[in-house]
């Protein structure tokens, strides 16, 4: 079940400084991690990893074009 939530203009700007906040920490997260592979073979677990992480902003991108 979808449920319309009504925001008032603050509170629509807090959430979106929240959603860019933590797209922000993920893109720190994702450097830190490739920071820390400077060879170019990469394990399954840090390309999960990885691909984890630009799953996850991708997806808080996607809210934030939403709202």
């Amino acid at each position: 079940m979808t449920k319309e939530l009504e925001y008032t203009i603050d509170q629509m700007w807090e959430v979106k400084q929240a959603i860019q906040a933590r797209v922000a920490k993920t893109e720190m997260e994702l450097r830190k991690v490739e920071g820390e592979n400077k060879d170019d073979i990469w394990s399954d677990y840090t390309e999960r990893k990885v691909f984890d992480l630009v799953k996850r902003k991708d997806d808080l991108m996607a809210m934030l074009s939403q709202l």
